[in-house]
């Protein structure tokens, strides 16, 4: 009866030895994104065309994260997008427009946006308290997705096209 015992124990602890050590959690979006951020190693790249100035930050040949400074005469936003492993995960973006007809202040608009796999899979954009809220509108969210990828794929695009 003990060699029986023991033999069902045996493959219970590899059971639970293998599923141990495959089960490592996994770093979170915002992990990744301030692990990048507070990294000092990088290899800077930059292009300034137009009203635009673009900042590659890479690991090696890899872009990691890339800052993007646009503006005109009725204002301006800043986009940093972070990659890992040449997929795009995370766009913070902050814009600033005036409306040139009136008298009235800057609207404002700050927005995060999360993906995995090329999909919009979490937006939060500051409120007028200034608290973070999710997007839910399923329009929106679509629409936007397309936007940022494209936008993303266009700044990752133009690295290549700038004398340097």
């Amino acid at each position: 009866m003990r060699n029986f015992q023991l033999f069902l124990m045996i493959p219970l602890a590899l059971a639970v030895i293998f599923f141990a050590c495959n089960s490592k959690q996994s770093k979170s979006t915002d992990d990744i994104v301030k692990e990048i951020d507070n990294a000092k190693d990088y290899k800077l790249d930059s292009s300034l065309a137009f009203n635009s100035l673009t900042t590659y930050f890479m690991k090696g040949d890899e872009v990691v994260k890339v800052f993007n400074s646009h503006g005109g005469s009725k204002g301006g936003g800043e986009f940093y997008f972070y990659y890992t492993e040449g997929k795009l995960i995370h766009i913070n973006e902050s814009s600033k427009y005036r409306d040139m007809m009136s008298e009235e202040g800057v609207e404002a608009e700050d927005n995060k946006f999360y993906f995995e796999n090329e999909k919009l899979v979490n937006w939060l954009q500051k409120d007028k308290k200034n608290q973070w809220v999710k997007v839910e509108d399923a329009a929106k969210i679509k629409e936007r997705e397309s936007h940022l990828i494209d936008f993303s794929k266009s700044v990752l695009a133009d690295r290549g096209t700038h004398a340097e």
